[in-house]
């Protein structure tokens, strides 16, 4: 809630998420500190993907922004990413920008460019960097066999309804084995 001082104070738990029939977690938020600076941490914890977020955010003259200073998204094969500089989300009416931000497995990087939506349209770009093929096997049947690394480039743009964009990928010492 919201007391006299205007400071949040916001605890919440859900157990047991499902989406689809398949369980995805349990999902803690908590919200704490003055309406212009107030600390954030998000868990999604005990499903096949694991998430945890925390940062600060304000929330002045209806524009909320929330700085994402941690975070770590864990996947199967016990694939760790972890963002690398904070991403910063802003909200002030129906228009929504993210910062350029990176996460890192290892040597790999997935970055998102700045990116922004609105009333006028949408632009988001999205980069693969030395992504190693081997960590999609949690994925793929076992008698298929990953190896070498993947970098591609999306990009994707609206305005006034025309959508475009591009895909841009290679491989780097690539083999597909089936067994």
């Amino acid at each position: 809630g919201l007391d006299a001082r205007q400071r949040l104070a916001f605890d919440a738990a859900a157990a047991d998420i499902a989406f689809a029939g398949q369980p995805v977690g349990n999902l803690t938020l908590g919200v704490a500190g003055p309406v212009s600076g107030y600390a954030l941490q998000l868990a999604l914890t005990g499903g096949e993907v694991e998430v945890e977020l925390g940062g600060m955010g304000s929330y002045r003259d209806g524009i909320i922004t929330q700085t994402v200073a941690t975070g770590l998204v864990t996947v199967p094969g016990d694939q760790r990413w972890s963002l690398r500089e904070p991403a910063t989300v802003r909200v002030a009416g129906r228009e929504v920008a993210v910062t350029a931000h990176c996460w890192a497995l290892g040597d790999a990087e997935l970055c998102l460019a700045e990116s922004g939506a609105g009333a006028q349209g949408f632009h988001a770009g999205l980069d693969l960097r030395r992504f190693p093929l081997d960590t999609l096997s949690p994925w793929v049947p076992d008698d298929i066999g990953l190896a070498g690394t993947v970098t591609s480039s999306v990009t994707v743009r609206s305005e006034r309804g025309v959508v475009s964009g591009s895909l841009l990928g290679s491989l780097a010492d690539a083999v597909v084995t089936w067994r």
